[in-house]
């Protein structure tokens, strides 16, 4: 009869335990989706500016302020509007950092590097350094 009782005990135990790690399982992955789905949103937002900025100046006359437009700033906004929300308050602390120096990348065009390669690469590094947060999970 003790074993009885003892085997019932073990099994409800082992059912509650397994319930638990599978719900905890669930939650993490279901987190991670909903972080990629953001992130994805975020990258893509950025496409076409690194597209331009690779191209270099001699394609249409494009330089930095004729790439990063009010418009691409606006919907790059949203983006990191929607992505935010998914990032520790340690990560939001330097994706905020980063933010503001990819924004400097217009309001600074023409006095942080000597030449517009230059120039592009440098705003190519703070895009890299934003899109490293969005980096999948």
């Amino acid at each position: 009869m003790l074993n009885v009782i003892i085997g019932i005990g073990g099994t409800v135990a082992g059912t509650v335990l397994g319930a638990f790690i599978t719900y905890r399982f669930a939650l993490r992955l279901n987190s991670n989706i909903e972080f990629n789905k953001a992130a994805a949103v975020f990258r893509a937002a950025f496409v076409e500016v690194m597209y331009w900025l690779r191209q270099g100046s001699e394609v249409e006359g494009r330089m930095i302020p004729q790439i990063l437009t009010d418009a691409v700033l606006v919907d790059q906004e949203k983006a990191k509007l929607v992505f935010e929300p998914f990032l520790s308050k340690t990560e939001l602390a330097g994706f905020n950092a980063a933010w503001d120096e990819y924004i400097g990348c217009r309001i600074n065009y023409g006095g942080k590097t000597s030449s517009r390669s230059e120039e592009r690469q440098y705003c190519l590094g703070h895009i890299d350094r934003l899109l490293s947060y969005a980096a999948p999970k």
